[in-house]
């Protein structure tokens, strides 16, 4: 079995890099991604020769849509740049979205392969093998893992579960746009 070996700093706090180039095609596939959904959603309704109460109900839907993505972006734009994962000799370190820090003994954390937890901080391990991952993986092996042992790893229903329950605004944002998609799936289903 391959042991992970505990790295501490020698002084100070160490904090795990970024991976800018991530950070960049990300913001670039979401903005396109929205672009090229207003630009489909405009064919659409300049495609509607005249309007009824369903056609007004899809338009306000559209227009509710993408207000919601467009501050999903701006929230994921943000968070990416601001949040943080360090360690300390004892603790680990995690900045949040607005930039506040706070450092957790390792058997107060909760996490999944993709999230580190304590309370409200919640830390994205964003990411892929085909676009990146937002912070240095090697990094986060030599550093970070190896302290997890002493946490609590979720499973992903307790970890949707929490995201709710602290009404965690990237979970909340997909529950607002599955809101007026089931409305609409409803809405056809018994008209």
């Amino acid at each position: 079995m391959n042991r992970l070996k505990l790295f501490t700093p020698s002084e100070g706090d160490f904090w795990v890099s970024k991976n800018t180039s991530f950070i960049k095609k990300t913001t670039y596939y979401c903005y396109l991604i929205v672009g090229l959904a207003v630009l489909g959603a405009l064919s659409i309704l300049f495609g509607i020769k005249e309007f009824d109460r369903f056609t007004l109900i899809i338009v306000t839907m559209m227009l509710v849509f993408f207000t919601a993505i467009y501050f999903i972006v701006r929230t994921v734009s943000q968070s990416i740049k601001n949040i943080g994962v360090g360690v300390s000799r004892d603790h680990i370190i995690l900045r949040n979205n607005k930039g506040d820090e706070s450092r957790f003994y390792p058997s107060e954390i909760k996490y999944t392969t993709r999230m580190i937890i304590d309370g409200n901080v919640v830390i994205s391990m964003m990411g892929s093998p085909q676009v990146g991952y937002l912070f240095d993986r090697d990094e986060l092996q030599k550093w970070v893992l190896p302290r997890l042992k002493e946490a609590e790893k979720l499973s992903e229903m307790a970890l949707m579960k929490l995201l709710w329950k602290i009404r965690h605004p990237s979970f909340m944002y997909t529950v607002y746009l599955c809101v007026p998609v089931l409305c609409l799936i409803a809405y056809d289903l018994f008209k």
